[in-house]
């Protein structure tokens, strides 16, 4: 007997599925696409219990003939391409013909459509890849699908969704997405019966982003170039907008979202270096280019692709980033740059600033430095807010002195179980002596026979992050605001607090919950109340962009990241002044940390050069 056996069609149907349809979010990706592609002006998507009941996608686009609806649910049937060199030439985003018959393959699906101008429009049911059902049905011209029950027949694929919250906050960002993508198309979403996304199609570009990045539209830049064979139009926030992680970052080709680590770092070193070295800047773009020069036909998804000039599209964005930031006036001025890099030295004439010099001292998203700014240009479409001289700083020692740990026990002598006194007298502290601080965010020091080089951030994040870790923000203690704090949420961050409000109880934080929003009305103990705000931002995009790991609970993930913000956000900046008694005790601190070689993000916090690592870089 033969061992090779053909599938059933219906075990096929299922299998091919998973490559497009992996959860509700894939589903309203294809069908808004869709909807694009049909012409649609505005485009209504509808969640129940984070798609496992209920998908409906409405558009007012051209609609379909009762032919067309009865062949568009069938594999490899699609109007959008006929021969393979039309791949060449192709601007819309669907072309395979596996969208709908893949959604249909593993959900209870229905398709109610009706052409402009007809009178009559066509339902076409299915239940699985077999069961089809094809009826006239009256309807407004345009096409409603309504996906119920999805995974119904593939359980075990339905038992991998995350909470319906989880899966209704990653479509609330990909509504968002499309919104911004498509500035002249309205779109609404609503959640089990609640609207929570309405974009009207007369919103511009830039109101759509501000809303969505909770910025200001005149902290938004306008970016338009073309570079090469390859235009690029997009909006950038100032530089003093960003974030640890790239959730404020969106990238397409041709109005296609994609996903492109190499890309994001063409942001990355747009800005730089007016952008903290580990944050990320505020971008969206899109690039326009020939379809013949890119490749959509890699990814099941279509999320990635491939270029015919692998480089152009970093050069494309990087350039027009530059540009953009420098015809803006955007500028920033290293802390020394009035002086020399050395402290002690005598200063040198300072060269003239540049667009992207390098970058100064930063304190709470400002830059100071010990002389004012140039006066702009009076053509600069904006000038720069004032620049003051920051309030002096208490020292390292005063900063830390609310997680200042018990003072070591004074030298003891006690008995043996003989009756002899024994020596308990702390082992002899390590012998000190600061140098100097080079470029002016290390340290050098020589500490015992040894040669150190410490990084003043790092340093002090380790320093502080233990502290905080003794002093132990657990429970649910908190400290109340005298005037609660409102937040400024957008759709998908105000449904992951609705979801998970009680893991940030946990953590300390308290809220209060109106018509406008949701208040701060109590946060953890030891939370510098000038940053609050900002805390609670990072630390609300961390929580919602990374699920908790196995090996600890999500209560205790959460508060090893809160103490790190902490610890980072208390901690002197890499380029702030600190003056020799502050140094030293700094490198004191140092040594007296439980793990001192590493900051609580995994950089090193000093380096170490003794004599056998001396000779041999120099070969003895």
């Amino acid at each position: 007997m033969s061992m090779v056996k053909r599938l059933p069609t219906e075990v096929a149907e299922r299998i091919a599925a998973g490559e497009v349809v992996d959860r509700p979010c894939s589903i309203v990706k294809e069908l808004v696409e869709n909807s694009l592609d049909a012409g649609a002006t505005f485009i209504e998507v509808e969640l129940e219990e984070g798609g496992r009941q209920l998908i409906r996608v409405t558009d007012n686009g051209t609609g379909m003939s009762g032919e067309d609806a009865q062949l568009c649910v069938e594999r490899h049937a699609t109007s959008k391409l006929r021969e393979w060199e039309d791949l060449d030439n192709l601007y819309s985003f669907g072309f395979r013909g596996e969208a709908l018959p893949s959604i249909a393959a593993v959900s209870r699906f229905e398709l109610l459509t009706t052409a402009r101008g007809e009178a009559a429009g066509t339902r076409v049911c299915l239940e699985g890849p077999v069961e089809k059902k094809v009826e006239a049905a009256a309807g407004p011209p345009g096409t409603r699908v309504d996906v119920r029950d999805l995974f119904w027949n593939t359980p075990a694929r339905r038992k991998f969704l995350k909470s319906a919250t989880s899966e209704a906050v990653k479509v609330t960002d990909l509504v968002t997405k499309f919104a911004i993508l498509n500035p002249k198309i309205g779109f609404r979403l609503t959640v089990n019966g609640k609207e929570k996304v309405f974009i009207s199609e007369h919103s511009t570009l830039a109101q759509r982003l501000a809303d969505h990045w909770k910025l200001k539209e005149e902290d938004l830049i306008l970016v338009q170039e073309v570079v090469g064979e390859i235009e690029v139009e997009g909006v950038v926030a100032k530089p003093v907008h960003h974030r640890r992680n790239r959730t404020a970052q969106l990238i397409a080709v041709n109005g296609r979202i994609i996903t492109s680590q190499s890309l994001s770092q063409a942001f990355v070193e747009g800005f730089d270096p007016l952008v903290p070295r580990g944050r990320h800047p505020f971008c969206f773009v899109n690039l326009k280019l020939d379809p013949a020069a890119v490749d959509v036909n890699i990814h099941p998804t279509k999320a990635e692709v491939r270029f015919a000039d692998s480089r152009a599209p970093f050069r494309a964005i990087y350039r027009s980033i530059r540009n953009s930031l420098e015809a803006q006036k955007v500028e920033t001025l290293k802390e020394d740059q009035w002086g020399s890099t050395l402290e002690g030295t005598t200063p040198e004439p300072a060269a003239p600033a540049s667009s992207f010099a390098i970058p100064p001292v930063l304190v709470e998203g400002k830059d100071y430095k010990d002389q004012p700014r140039p006066a702009p240009s009076a053509a600069a479409p904006f000038s720069p807010p004032p620049i003051s001289k920051p309030p002096s700083r208490p020292p390292v020692d005063r900063v830390m002195e609310l997680y200042r740990p018990p003072e070591p026990p004074t030298e003891t002598k006690e008995e043996d179980p003989q009756g002899e006194l024994l020596d308990t007298a702390p082992q002899r502290p390590p012998q000190i002596a600061y140098l100097t601080r080079l470029y002016s965010a290390y340290l050098v020091a020589r500490v015992d026979d040894q040669l150190w080089v410490i990084d003043q951030h790092a340093a002090h994040e380790r320093i502080s992050y233990e502290r905080l870790h003794r002093f132990q923000i657990t429970g649910p203690d908190s400290q109340g605001l005298v005037v609660p704090l409102p937040l400024s949420l957008n759709s998908s961050e105000e449904q992951y607090l609705e979801e998970h409000q009680e893991r940030f109880q946990e953590l300390g934080f308290e809220f209060s919950h109106d018509s406008e929003g949701f208040h701060l009305s109590a946060v953890p103990p030891g939370l510098p109340g000038a940053k609050v705000e900002a805390f609670f931002s990072e630390l609300l995009s961390e929580m919602a962009s990374q699920e908790p790991t196995e090996n600890q609970t999500p209560v205790a993930q959460y508060r090893e990241k809160l103490r790190a913000m902490m610890a980072c956000k208390s901690s002197i900046r890499a380029r702030e002044r600190i003056n020799p008694e502050e140094a030293e005790q700094l490198i004191k601190d140092l040594i007296e940390a439980e793990r001192s070689p590493y900051c609580p993000h995994g950089r090193p916090t000093r380096i170490r050069l003794d004599e056998r690592t001396l000779e041999r870089l120099f070969h003895r």
